[in-house]
């Protein structure tokens, strides 16, 4: 099992948004821990709850909250993105047998976890709330 550390992860995730091929490749050979997973889920996470706060509450661009309903809704976006993913990891592996593919849930998490992340890197864009 390998165990991430930050500056792994940085490097994964980089890859993953500027080569995706290459690094689904590595990744798919990888031994990752669920508790890994979760890890980079949380870290991956966080550009959206910073630009849900930062977007609606501070910045507003038309629409400004004040900003306790903005670090609620940061939150409930963050914690419904990581729920989401790993609800997807579930469905990934429900699946699996159907395109004739053994069920794995680590491989099946690992898939969701590191598609995902362009999307939740995206979340920086709630910070300009038209585009968000």
């Amino acid at each position: 099992m390998v165990e991430l550390n930050v500056n792994v992860l940085l490097g994964q995730v980089a890859n993953v948004l500027i080569k995706p091929k290459e690094a689904f490749d590595k990744i798919k050979k990888e031994k990752v821990g669920m508790q890994s997973l979760f890890l980079c889920l949380a870290i991956v996470a966080i550009p959206t709850l910073v630009g849900a706060i930062l977007g609606y509450g501070v910045i507003g661009n038309g629409s400004k909250m004040s900003v306790g309903w903005a670090i609620g809704t940061g939150i409930v976006l963050y914690v419904f993105s990581i729920v989401a993913v790993l609800f997807f990891g579930y469905i990934l592996n429900a699946i699996a047998p159907i395109f004739k593919l053994e069920q794995n849930l680590d491989q099946s998490m690992k898939l969701a976890v590191y598609s995902a992340t362009p999307w939740l890197i995206g979340g920086i864009f709630f910070l300009y709330y038209p585009i968000g």
